[in-house]
Order: C-alpha cells, then sequence, then structure tokens
C-alpha cells in the first residue's frame, strides 16, 4: 500500500533549493534572479535568500551573462564522482576507438592532486599499458594544460618507450575537467602516428563520452 505522506506535493525549504538547482542545470548562461522569480513562482527575497544560501556552498556560482547563476563546481564534481556505471558505459565507446587505432585506449580521473584510470580497452585481448585503479604521475596527463591546449603527450617521460596522449572531457562547459581520455602505446608505433589525426579521434569520442555522461546522469536523477 502507498502512503499518503509519499502522494503528497512536495514542499518545503529544501524541495525550494533543489528547484532552484534544477533550474540552472540547464542554461549554459545560467539564470537570473528575475527568471527564477518567474519560472519558480517565488518572491525575490525568497530567490535571493535560497541564492546566496547555494552560492556559500559552492553548489552554485556565477554565470555567463551579469547577474546570472549556474552550477557549481562542488555541486558538479559531486554529479561526476560515480564511476561504476561509467566504466560500463564507456566500454563500448573506449573499445572501437582501441580497435580504430590499433592501441589501447583508457579513461582517467583527476582525485585531488592524484590521476588514476578508471578503465581501459586494449585493441585485442593483450594487457594494455594503464590499468583501471592505476595511479598515473602528474606529467602522465596535465590536466591543466590539456584544458588549455586541447591535448597532452608524454613520450617517455614516465615510462621508456611508451608514447601517451590524452584530451580532456568537458562534461560541464566553462569548469576544468575531471575526466580525460588517452591513447598510450609503444612510441615507435604510435609515435609515427599524425598528433592531428590522434587528436580528431579523441575529440570525437570525448563528445560522445559526455553525452554518455549526459544520459546517465538523467537517468539516475
Amino acid at each position: 500500500m502507498t502512503s499518503t505522506r509519499n502522494r503528497e506535493p512536495k514542499s518545503g525549504p529544501l524541495e525550494r533549493y533543489i528547484a532552484i538547482l534544477e533550474a540552472v542545470l540547464g542554461p549554459p548562461d545560467g539564470l537570473n534572479t528575475r527568471e527564477l522569480e518567474v519560472m519558480l513562482g517565488l518572491p525575490r527575497t525568497t530567490v535571493n535568500r535560497l541564492l546566496s544560501a547555494l552560492t556559500a556552498s559552492d553548489l552554485i556560482e556565477k554565470g555567463g551573462r551579469r547577474g546570472t547563476f549556474k552550477l557549481g563546481r562542488r555541486l558538479s564534481q559531486i554529479l561526476q564522482s560515480d564511476n561504476a556505471w561509467l566504466q560500463l558505459a564507456s566500454k563500448r565507446l573506449l573499445k572501437a576507438l582501441a580497435e580504430e587505432t590499433g592501441e589501447t585506449c583508457f579513461i582517467a580521473r583527476l582525485y585531488g592532486a592524484t590521476i588514476q584510470s578508471i578503465v581501459m580497452e586494449p585493441p585485442d585481448a593483450s594487457v594494455g599499458g594503464v590499468l583501471p585503479g592505476h595511479v598515473l604521475l602528474p606529467h602522465a596527463a596535465e590536466y591543466r594544460k590539456t584544458w588549455k591546449q586541447g591535448y597532452a603527450i608524454e613520450n617517455g617521460e614516465h615510462i621508456g618507450g611508451l608514447f601517451t596522449i590524452v584530451y580532456p572531457v568537458i562534461l560541464v562547459p566553462d569548469q576544468p575537467p575531471i575526466y580525460a581520455l588517452g591513447i598510450t602505446g609503444p612510441a615507435e608505433r604510435i609515435g609515427s602516428q599524425l598528433v592531428p589525426v590522434l587528436q580528431e579521434k579523441l575529440e570525437r569520442t570525448a563528445a560522445e563520452f559526455a553525452n554518455v555522461f549526459s544520459l546517465g546522469r538523467k537517468k539516475r536523477g
């Protein structure tokens, strides 16, 4: 039997905070106070109070337009923290990229100051160079450089003879990425391929991966 409580309309302070978060989640440039007032049917004083509390907790932040608010970095990272479903969802994409390039492909995640691989796929049954759970040295996937330059390369600095190229996975616009997509293999083989060609393949797959993440987030929501 379904309880009466479960059929009651949602209300209360917590529901108002959630409504603000759901509202600013969509528009890339965020929403301003007036837009939130109209959308949620709340008075300006209430909207301002809710925005102040959410901003103080880093759950929302200033948006792209003047006076607007968008999803904050803290909440973005929380939404990106579940890796179990990610490993299953990304397996097909990684496998396809591995078969296309003939090299081992992987996804790495930034945990504070540590970079750790979370899923990998070799082009065949052989063991690749990056195993799930393997901690990478910072220069193996330079997240800041990757984000600004568009990609980063390691050519034997960590492991002699190993060539790695990584590309950022942008899940939240204008936010530093915490995931990166990489291709790794013997330098004499992978290094002979044109970096722009590899970059193009990584960019395409990274966009597909970001779309999978977006769909997964909606299903979990």
